[in-house]
């Protein structure tokens, strides 16, 4: 994945979660799973 302004984000799976801590929360909405990354 790309940014806007050229520099990756990620290569794979594992990098993003190096460098991006992940939080997940459910949502009222029965199934629904809010994905966020924070940075380090």
């Amino acid at each position: 994945m790309t940014l806007g302004v050229g520099s990756r984000l990620r290569g794979s799976p594992d990098e993003l979660l190096d460098r991006f801590r992940l939080d997940v929360a459910p949502s009222r909405t029965a199934g629904v799973r809010h994905h966020l990354f924070r940075r380090k």
